[in-house]
């Protein structure tokens, strides 16, 4: 996982409070970037798709609990380990990037983001 960023859009927040987190590797990731103009968080992710399932991938089940080992469990696995993961709009702006072919959303329910397209991400915070 990466993110590109030119060196003067960087300049506008504090590298020495900059946070890169992998959230399943090569799976997601997020940049938690913070400067005194305010918080950014860039999320980076590649969901399964298909039915390939990388060895990696045994991680993110076990870590979350029962769900299969199907592309449909892990992308279920990865909207709840991104979901809790992501801040609240009112803390930090929230970018999120990535390949998520096939995911179906909804509207926002007031716990989460989601999008009404598919190819887009539906994320729910448990908190």
């Amino acid at each position: 996982m990466g993110i590109t960023l030119q060196n003067d859009f960087l300049s506008h927040f504090d590298l020495s409070r900059t946070r890169w987190e992998i959230l399943a590797p090569g799976r997601a990731a997020v940049l938690r970037l913070r400067g005194c103009e305010g918080r950014l968080d860039i999320f980076a992710m590649y969901f399964p798709t298909g039915t390939q399932i990388l060895d990696g991938d045994a991680s993110l089940t076990t870590c979350l609990g029962s769900f299969s080992r199907s592309p449909a469990g892990l992308r279920a696995a990865l909207r709840l380990r991104v979901g809790r993961a992501i801040l609240p709009p009112d803390v930090t702006l929230t970018l999120v990037a990535g390949d998520a072919a096939g995911i179906q959303l909804r509207r926002p329910t007031g716990d989460g983001l989601s999008l009404d397209r598919r190819s887009s991400l539906s994320f729910f915070n448990p908190r």
